[in-house]
């Protein structure tokens, strides 16, 4: 098996914006939300078209050891999400970046690089440079006092998380479409910050 590098496929945020602009007919984006156990997951329209983001069953994350002690996402997981990617047309990603308040990268950051990795090793037809991913924080925490917390071991994920990272996503990339957050959630019809 190749092994391949995730940096390969990692999107400037702006830029997968721009790639959807080309594709807004025709593609979607998936919007991921990686936890400890399972994957939230969102599939969305381009903000132009007006339609609700879509919040798909949250699905588990298996993994399996391979030789050498290694773990992998189970043939199941990269099976499920190929099938989603392939039913909605997902020309790209945007996967919750779950830093910690302090704006440090904890365990929960680990897990989805971990989960990327064995996404783009272990299936080239889900990440590739055709269909890229980016990584979004939609919380935007600002350095604050040095304190080690709870969230850097544990990140509470579902796919509302997801449709909340693509929601704050498209009021950044696509403001003319987003004057502000309560336009934002007429459009998806969806509360802010309410998660299931």
């Amino acid at each position: 098996m190749k092994h391949n590098n995730i940096m390969k496929f990692l999107a400037d945020p702006s830029k997968l914006a721009a790639k959807f602009d080309w594709k807004r007919k025709a593609g979607s984006i998936l919007a991921l939300d990686v936890g400890k156990d399972k994957i939230g997951l969102a599939v969305a329209s381009h903000p132009e078209s007006g339609e609700s983001a879509l919040a798909l069953d949250p699905m588990p994350l298996m993994l399996v050891t391979r030789t050498g002690n290694r773990k992998v996402l189970d043939e199941s997981v990269i099976q499920e999400l190929q099938d989603v990617v392939e039913t909605f047309n997902v020309c790209g990603f945007v996967v919750s970046w779950p830093l910690q308040k302090e704006g440090r990268c904890g365990a929960p950051c680990g897990k989805v690089l971990h989960t990327l990795d064995c996404l783009v090793e272990e299936s080239s037809s889900i990440v590739n440079q055709n269909r890229p991913f980016c990584l979004w924080d939609d919380h935007h925490y600002l350095p604050g006092e040095d304190r080690a917390s709870e969230e850097q071991y544990v990140h509470k994920c579902s796919s509302s998380i997801a449709v909340d990272v693509w929601n704050d996503y498209c009021s950044k990339h696509w403001p003319q479409l987003c004057d502000d957050e309560e336009q934002l959630d007429e459009i998806w019809d969806i509360p802010r910050n309410t998660y299931s």
